[in-house]
């Protein structure tokens, strides 16, 4: 795969996705990282 000569490759461990949570989001499960980085599904009816 194209990330397998990267050198980071765990989200946990990248210093740019730590200072987002440090700067912005809070903390992991914060209230404002889950509204903005987690979806919901909504059942939708299929056109056929």
């Amino acid at each position: 795969a194209i990330d397998r000569d990267e050198g980071l490759r765990v989200a946990h461990k990248n210093p740019d996705i730590a200072r987002l949570y440090e700067d912005f989001l809070g903390a992991p499960q914060s209230h404002r990282s889950h509204e903005l980085l987690h979806t919901t599904y909504k059942p939708r009816e299929v056109l056929t």
